[in-house]
């Protein structure tokens, strides 16, 4: 259904059921936290041939932000009931929103490392922080306070694998690999993303030093590397074949579309994978805020207890 905004108009609001995303034809729209409020923070904003919403969509959660008409708008909105239809018409309409969820995804990646970095940096040994810190910690809990209304935790849905196995048509992009094979390296470029067609893949970071940590184990039906579907990006991780005889689908731009015509829930399993990791690392996101925000308060107070600095150095 085709819809038309005048410019500032509010499209949905921040905590609205999302049972609709939004193609953009024409105009431009903006993304606000708090919007209304003296908190109120722009956080993007949006331009004709983007979508919008489609995370709320694809996990049935809240609305994240409130989108508004900056300029008067042109949109097509698709409701859940005609999302299929949608992809049906246009397989590359896929694409571009496994790409906006993937640089949501990359985005928040950043942003969490920064906040976990700054954790780090909180009670040195030595005591005495980096200079600069001051301007993380007051970012963080200028974060923490816009959230804080909407800072609730994710319910885990249980994401819609495909136990039927892989259709021949696409079997060009799944691999074989031996045990111990390392499929990549933390800091390479990212190229792709895969899912476990059979056996079993590790994932560590700081894989072969003395720092290294397995971080998860994935069986059939699971996805990683996702932040290899847009390219561009470093790997945070090493993924390494830990199974005999382990199969996995290599899944990039062009494989996804290959993939959709032939099994369309495939690339929606992926769709809801990526929409899912979006909220797991918004959830660790805002915990790093929260807890960058305690430590300013308790300082502001008087002082950091031993309870306090302990969790923060546990922090990982």
């Amino acid at each position: 259904m085709t819809k038309n905004f005048k410019a500032n108009e509010i499209i949905f609001k921040q905590g609205d059921e999302g049972d609709s995303f939004f193609e953009i034809k024409t105009g431009t729209v903006a993304a606000f936290a708090d919007y209304g409020e003296p908190t109120e923070k722009k956080l993007s904003e949006i331009v004709a041939g983007s979508v919008i919403g489609e995370i709320a969509l694809v996990d049935s959660m809240p609305r994240s932000a409130t989108c508004v008409a900056v300029s008067d708008v042109c949109a097509e909105e698709i409701t859940r009931d005609e999302v299929e239809e949608y992809y049906k018409k246009d397989p590359s309409k896929v694409l571009l929103i496994a790409r906006q969820l993937c640089g949501t995804l990359s985005r928040l990646t950043d942003d969490q490392g920064e906040a976990a970095a700054t954790i780090a940096g909180l009670f040195p040994e030595g005591d005495k922080r980096k200079e600069g810190l001051k301007d993380k910690i007051q970012k963080f809990v200028a974060v923490y306070k816009m959230n804080k209304k909407y800072n609730q935790k994710s319910v885990e849905a249980t994401l819609e694998y495909d136990e039927g196995g892989v259709k021949d048509s696409y079997r060009d992009y799944i691999e074989a690999y031996d045990n111990e094979t390392i499929i990549f390296k933390e800091g390479e470029n990212a190229t792709c993303m895969y899912e476990v067609i059979s056996g079993w893949v590790d994932i560590y970071t700081g894989y072969g030093q003395p720092e290294e940590k397995l971080i998860a184990g994935l069986g059939p039906g699971r996805f990683f590397g996702e932040i290899g579907l847009i390219g561009s990006s470093k790997r945070t991780a090493t993924a390494v074949v830990t199974a005999p005889d382990t199969e996995l689908l290599r899944i990039n731009m062009d494989a996804c579309k290959k993939i959709y015509e032939e099994d369309p829930g495939k690339i929606i399993s992926v769709l809801k994978h990526l929409a899912y990791r979006i909220r797991v690392m918004t959830n660790r996101y805002l915990e790093a805020c929260a807890l960058i925000s305690e430590v300013a308060d308790a300082e502001a107070s008087g002082g950091a207890g031993k309870e306090l600095i302990a969790r923060v150095r546990a922090y990982k």
